[in-house]
C-alpha cells in the first residue's frame, strides 16, 4: 500500500512538473504594427479582451486581443506615455507621461474621468485591489503618491530616504506598497498610514522594476545591476538572488497568473538629461522565464535590447513585449502552445 501511495505521489509530482514546463512554452506568433512612435508601456485588461500600449507620440493604442486589430486610439496625455495600469475590475485605465500628467479613463467610453499632476515624470502606476487608490511614482523626486480615486484628491505621500522611487506595486491584499529606488533599495510602506515599514537591501544599482507573485508570497525586483532579487514578501528577506544570468538591466517583470513563474526582460538603457531613460537598440538581450520557488530558469527568448515593457495576459495564453527604439519599434506577441 505504501508503495502505491509513493508511486501515485511521484506521478502527481511529475504531472505537475510537466504542466509547469508546458506553461512556459511560448512561441512568437505575431508582430503588431500600424501605429507611430516608440512602444513605452503595455497593459492587458483584467478580462484579457483588451490590450493597450502607450507610445512616445502621446497616444494610447487599444487592441482587440481576439483579432489583434486596433479598435481605438486615444490622445489625452501631454507627452510620452510611460506607464499604464488597469483597475482590477477593468473599469478604469490610468496612464502616466513624461510631463507629470496622470489620466484616468473610463474604459467603456475611453473618455477621461480624472486628471491630476504627479510629483514628477511618471514611470510607474498601480491600482490597489479595490481600485480606490492609484499609486504613481517616477522622475527625480524622493517620494511617490497615493491618489484617492473616489474623491479625486491626494490620499498619502510615500516618502523615500533612498533616492527617487522608480517603480511601484501594491501587495495583492492591498495593505502594503512596494517601491524600488534609485539608491538600490526596495522600500515597503503601509498603505493605510503611508509610513515606512521595511527597507530591503540586495541590489548594487537602482531598482528598475518590481512585482508581487499572485499569492503575495514573493516580491521580485530587478535592477540596473542586471540582477533579480526574490524576496519573502512577509519578512523582507532575500530568498534567492539571481545574479549572472542576465547581461543587461532588468526592465520588465511579470508573473504568469496563478503560478510562481515570472518573466524577466532585459534592456540596454542610459539616463539622459533630467533622469530620462533612453533605450539602445540592438540584438543580444533576452527574456527569461523563472520559477520564483526554485530560482531556476525555465525558458529563454532572444529579444531586441530596446525592450521597454512586457506583460502576460490574465489567462496566461499570451506574453507580449514592447520595443522602444531603433528598427524594433513594435509589439511582439507570443502564444502558449
Amino acid at each position: 500500500m505504501k508503495k502505491i501511495v509513493l508511486l501515485l505521489s511521484l506521478f502527481f509530482f511529475l504531472s505537475i512538473s510537466s504542466a509547469f514546463s508546458a506553461s512556459v512554452n511560448y512561441e512568437k506568433v505575431k508582430t503588431l504594427v500600424g501605429y507611430t512612435g516608440e512602444v513605452l508601456s503595455i497593459a492587458f485588461s483584467p478580462d484579457g479582451k483588451t490590450m493597450v500600449i502607450g507610445t512616445s507620440e502621446k497616444k494610447l493604442v487599444i487592441y482587440n486581443v481576439a483579432t489583434w486589430q486596433i479598435t481605438t486610439t486615444v490622445e489625452e496625455n501631454n507627452s510620452r506615455v510611460t506607464a499604464l495600469a488597469f483597475s482590477r475590475d477593468g473599469k478604469l485605465l490610468a496612464s502616466g507621461d513624461r510631463k507629470k500628467r496622470v489620466c484616468i479613463f473610463d474604459t467603456t467610453t475611453w473618455k477621461v474621468s480624472q486628471k491630476f499632476k504627479a510629483y514628477d515624470d511618471v514611470e510607474a502606476l498601480a491600482f490597489n485591489p479595490d481600485g480606490s487608490l492609484l499609486a504613481a511614482a517616477g522622475g527625480g523626486k524622493e517620494k511617490a503618491m497615493l491618489w484617492d480615486v473616489k474623491n479625486d484628491e491626494l490620499s498619502k505621500t510615500l516618502t523615500s530616504r533612498y533616492g527617487d522611487v522608480r517603480t511601484i506595486a501594491f501587495s495583492p491584499d492591498g495593505t502594503q506598497v512596494a517601491g524600488g529606488t534609485s539608491n538600490n533599495k526596495v522600500v515597503l510602506w503601509e498603505t493605510a498610514s503611508g509610513s515606512e515599514l521595511k527597507v530591503m537591501e540586495g541590489h548594487s544599482r537602482s531598482v528598475q522594476t518590481i512585482t508581487y507573485s499572485p499569492d503575495g508570497k514573493y516580491l521580485v525586483s530587478g535592477g540596473g545591476d542586471n540582477a533579480i532579487m526574490i524576496w519573502d514578501a512577509k519578512t523582507g528577506k532575500v530568498l534567492n538572488p539571481i545574479v549572472g544570468a542576465h547581461s543587461d538591466t532588468i526592465c520588465a517583470l511579470s508573473f504568469i497568473p496563478n503560478t510562481t513563474i515570472f518573466v524577466a526582460g532585459e534592456c540596454k538603457i542610459f539616463l539622459g538629461p533630467f533622469f530620462t531613460p533612453s533605450y539602445v537598440a540592438g540584438d543580444g538581450c533576452k527574456v527569461i522565464f523563472w520559477d520564483a520557488e526554485t530560482a531556476k530558469p525555465l525558458k529563454t527568448i532572444k529579444t531586441n535590447c530596446s525592450l521597454s515593457s512586457a506583460a502576460v495576459s490574465p489567462d496566461g495564453k499570451y506574453f507580449v513585449t514592447g520595443n522602444a527604439t531603433g528598427p524594433g519599434q513594435y509589439v511582439t506577441v507570443y502564444e502558449k502552445k
